[in-house]
């Protein structure tokens, strides 16, 4: 396994989470954040300093918007 994603982040606290979930064999595993609600847009910034790499779902955002 190369990454995983974590769905509904709203903070840096839910990425830091799931790093602090991965065994020690699982430490050279990627964490993916997905964007998807409003609080999360807020945050981006902060997230994305933590995170391998970043889903944006537009359709998602949508209905929060």
């Amino acid at each position: 396994m190369d990454f995983i994603c974590v769905p509904n982040v709203t903070s840096v606290k839910d990425i830091q989470d799931a790093r602090n979930a991965r065994s020690n064999e699982g430490q050279n595993i990627g964490v993916i954040a997905k964007i998807d609600n409003l609080e999360a847009v807020h945050q981006f910034t902060g997230i994305l300093k933590h995170v391998d790499g970043v889903i944006v779902l537009r359709n998602e955002l949508a209905f929060e918007l």
